[in-house]
């Protein structure tokens, strides 16, 4: 064997060990995707009854807005307590204290969202709370808010709040209740508000 077909002998060997890597990943992403996806009663793919609760508020503010979600079994999804068995907040905003990236690109982007892999049966509300504002930036706020349906997509109810909220105020974007035989999200209220964010936490 000359010295070509050695060099053409390791370069094969090294693409299909490449090439096994990126298998071995592939199904590796597919049964976590898939262990995520499950119905906790039943063991079966479930992303029907997925949803989304993105607040958005002015991508170039810089102070920090927060999302709270509170559950028909009296818990709360936010910062200080992430995940639940129904679904998780995937990023808790900063505004710009955290839109810089790791190789230093700037992304102007305010947004916080729960996702929700399946609601559970009862009452939810949804509540806007402005968390902090150290550089006191009166930059005008646009909040919004809006629940979606992931499959078939769908915007279920969208919110702008008009009120610009002082520091450390709270506001009731909506309020709902929700059928799991139906998948159904019903009775959806805008106006009465609940308070039950105290101090941040």
């Amino acid at each position: 064997m000359n010295i070509r077909d050695k060099l053409d002998f390791g370069g094969l060997r090294f693409i299909d060990l490449i090439f096994n890597l990126l298998m071995v990943m592939t199904v590796m992403f597919i049964l976590a995707f898939i262990h995520m996806s499950k119905n906790d009663e039943t063991g079966e793919i479930n992303l029907k009854e997925s949803y989304l609760i993105v607040m958005e508020w002015n991508h170039k503010a810089k102070y920090d807005i927060d999302l709270h979600m509170t559950t028909p079994d009296k818990r709360r999804i936010f910062f200080n307590n992430k995940h639940h068995t129904i679904g998780s907040l995937e990023r808790d905003d900063l505004g710009s204290a955290n839109d810089k990236a790791d190789d230093g690109t700037i992304l102007e982007l305010n947004r916080e969202v729960i996702y929700v892999r399946q609601f559970m049966d009862g009452f939810y509300v949804i509540n806007v709370h402005f968390y902090s504002n150290a550089s006191n930036d009166d930059t005008k706020q646009d909040i919004t808010v809006e629940i979606v349906k992931l499959n078939p997509y769908k915007i279920i109810f969208r919110k702008s709040i008009d009120k610009e909220l002082a520091l450390r105020e709270e506001i009731t974007a909506v309020s709902f209740l929700y059928d799991s035989e139906k998948d159904l999200i019903y009775d959806i209220d805008e106006n009465t508000q609940y308070n039950f964010i105290k101090s941040g936490k």
